[in-house]
């Protein structure tokens, strides 16, 4: 199957997605080798007002999956490590100030793979180190580890 032909095929799953049981309105576009080859606009943006180029989308936690994409693509290109700090990649992000500067002097020591993690409330008491590779504390008013997601509880490796 040729590039162009199974670009079109991905791109029509997107149909699939709308209505009753998935979203109101989804578009996709694919660029490769800086051109755009792909483009697909399905549904409404709102009630009687089609998806199209134009349409703006508010994407809230749908930015994480494309983010962690983009950095394992870095990983395995041997561009970024997973456990080196992240002030390593971004230069003064150990010395960042922020409207909580509660946890500042921990910045130094957070690293790639702990940004990718999904966590909830960790600053009761994920300021702690880690207790060994792969493993967090649990946080003080919550039966669950710090890596929990939203959904529940990761299992953490042994």
């Amino acid at each position: 199957m040729s590039i162009p032909t199974r670009i079109a095929t991905a791109l029509e799953q997107i149909d699939g997605w709308i209505g009753e049981s998935g979203v109101p309105g989804a578009a996709a576009v694919i660029w490769h080798r800086g051109e755009i080859v792909g483009r697909r606009y399905a549904g409404e943006a709102q009630p009687g007002i089609p998806v199209d180029a134009t349409t703006l989308f508010g994407l809230a936690s749908v930015t994480k999956p494309m983010t962690a994409a983009t950095i394992m693509t870095l990983v395995e290109s041997e561009l970024i490590e997973l456990d080196a700090p992240v002030d390593r990649y971004l230069p003064g992000y150990a010395s960042m100030t922020s409207s909580d500067d509660s946890l500042r002097s921990l910045r130094g020591r957070i690293t790639v793979r702990q940004l990718l993690h999904t966590r909830r409330d960790c600053r009761k008491t994920c300021h702690a180190a880690p207790l060994a590779a792969g493993r967090r504390r649990p946080c003080a008013k919550s039966p669950t580890p710090c890596s929990a997601s939203r959904s529940g509880p990761r299992r953490e490796p042994s």
